[in-house]
């Protein structure tokens, strides 16, 4: 659910940046989760809509939404199972490169896992919730710096002198 909320604010600040309707804005973002945060990245550093980065490594925003949209498929789409009857884990088939056998990947969730998941799930839907506000500002500003170019520009019909 995490997941979800924060891949809608990601679909919402594509749309406050490029100025759409929800409904005109929905056609664009029916796309999966890493070609809309491609997306969302290009707009940002086009408009200069700053992100924040997280942890000590200073990963960006757009790259742990990338980490979580990945963590989501493996839980969404893998078989779930426990390990030793302690440790919740999803297994999934993924095909090796080049041709290669296919092999099993089981990856596990424990509950301090999930959790974090959920925590950075949250944190980056505030973030884009913020940036969603700034992609307002500026767009509400580009539209009156046009009209204020766009009047200088057309030409005024005579004024009736009564």
């Amino acid at each position: 659910m995490a997941h979800s909320a924060m891949d809608a604010f990601l679909e919402f600040f594509i749309w406050d940046i490029t100025g759409l309707s929800y409904d005109d804005g929905r056609i664009l973002t029916q796309v999966d989760a890493s070609r809309k945060i491609k997306i969302a990245k290009a707009l940002a550093k086009r408009y200069g809509v700053e992100f924040p980065l997280f942890g000590p490594t200073k990963k960006t925003l757009w790259s742990v939404m990338i980490d979580l949209a990945e963590a989501r498929n493996a839980m969404a789409h893998g078989v779930w199972g426990m390990h030793e009857l302690t440790i919740p884990v999803v297994s999934s088939f993924r095909w090796m490169e080049d041709g290669q056998d296919g092999r099993v990947i089981a990856e596990g969730f424990d509950l301090r896992r999930l959790k974090a998941i959920t925590a950075q799930c949250e944190n980056a839907k505030e973030c884009l919730e913020k940036m969603g506000f700034v992609a307002q500002v500026l767009r509400q500003k580009l539209v009156e710096q046009f009209l204020r170019e766009m009047s200088k520009k057309t030409p005024q019909p005579p004024r009736d002198p009564q």
